[in-house]
C-alpha cells in the first residue's frame, strides 16, 4: 500500500500562480488530494500546520473530507 502524509497549509482564499501541494484553499486541497489518489496512493494522512483549536481542526478536517466526498467504510 502507498500512503502518503500531508502537512496541510490552509488560505481563506486560493493561493494564485506556484504553490506547494497541500497549500491553499480547501478546494485546492481537495484537489492535491485526488490527484494523490490518481497517482496510486492507496491513504492520504493529513496534518493541519499552524496553530488550531481543537473546534477548529476538526472544522478543517470536515470541510477537506466533505470537498473530496470521503465516506465511511461499509
Amino acid at each position: 500500500h502507498l500512503v502518503v502524509r500531508a502537512n496541510v497549509v490552509l488560505t481563506a482564499a486560493p493561493v494564485d500562480g506556484a504553490r506547494s501541494s497541500y497549500t491553499g484553499s480547501i478546494d485546492q486541497v481537495a484537489d492535491d488530494i485526488e490527484a494523490t489518489r490518481r497517482a496510486g496512493a492507496h491513504e492520504v494522512i493529513l496534518g493541519l500546520r499552524g496553530d488550531h483549536s481543537l473546534n477548529e481542526a476538526l472544522e478543517h478536517y470536515a470541510r477537506i473530507a466533505e470537498a473530496v466526498e470521503v465516506t465511511a467504510p461499509a
